[in-house]
């Protein structure tokens, strides 16, 4: 395949172009300061940050208590499997709609790649201060409701063994322990463990050939408790249960991701 690796276009979008510079920069480097980005890219530190800001909010990259920037998981990321369409999003899309109109908050739909979940697609809240629009993050699946749901649906040998493979550092034995117990309860729940001020509850989604991805509703933490107590666990699987009756068990749809 030809690839004109330096003839540069004819018209440049500068800000895309200013992007790029970034990320190849997270990428060889590792991290980088915001005063080192804007003195790199030849902007003020105002545009590095509104720059860096919106990698983070995509996911590729991440900021520590430090502010130094980091690479994020989304540069890295495999590519998902190609039976991820657009036309089983839209058709789960109803029932996101009716979910998130029910509970004012924000749900999502997403697939596990590996020991990541992708987000798919994003139907936003009413609620003041909702979630915003996830489509096109990579978060780890142990730390999100609908990727330990997900996990949940793998025996214990396959969780163990995923785990060697990538080299991630992390609990297996506590996390099995949480595995079993999402098994039992049919949901998985997450109190901030993936971003700071943000609990969800997530359930997989299962079709003919076993998984197939996950929902989840997410809202801020300090709205969570009163949620649940409000019956937000039991209007995720109910929401579960009718894509499941009426997409995949009747229209064979199916949406499948990488083990």
């Amino acid at each position: 395949m030809e690839n004109n690796l330096y003839q540069k276009p004819a018209y440049v979008l500068g800000s895309v172009d200013k992007v790029l510079q970034l990320l190849q920069l997270l990428r060889d480097t590792g991290s980088i300061r915001l005063l080192d980005a804007a003195h790199e890219l030849d902007v003020s530190p105002s545009t590095a940050h509104r720059l860096l800001s919106m990698l983070v909010y995509r996911g590729y990259a991440v900021q520590d208590d430090g502010r130094r920037y980091f690479a994020g998981p989304a540069i890295g990321a495999e590519a998902a499997a190609s039976t991820a369409t657009l036309s089983v999003k839209n058709a789960v899309l109803p029932y996101m709609d009716e979910l998130a109109a029910e509970t004012g908050e924000s749900v999502s739909l997403m697939i596990r790649v590996g020991l990541d979940v992708r987000f798919l697609s994003t139907v936003e809240g009413h609620n003041v201060s909702c979630v915003g629009d996830r489509r096109g993050a990579v978060l780890p699946a142990y730390k999100t409701s609908g990727g330990k749901a997900m996990l949940a649906l793998l025996d214990e040998v396959s969780v163990a063994r995923l785990f060697r493979a990538e080299e991630r550092t992390v609990d297996i034995a506590g996390l099995l322990h949480e595995l079993r117990l999402i098994r039992r309860q049919g949901f998985a729940a997450n109190v901030q463990s993936a971003e700071r001020g943000i609990s969800a509850v997530g359930v997989a989604l299962q079709g003919h050939e076993g998984w197939v991805g996950a929902l989840a509703v997410a809202s801020p933490s300090k709205r969570f408790e009163a949620h649940v107590r409000s019956g937000l666990i039991g209007r995720v699987i109910g929401a579960r249960k009718r894509i499941e009756a009426d997409l995949f068990q009747h229209r064979e749809v199916q949406l499948a991701a990488s083990v």
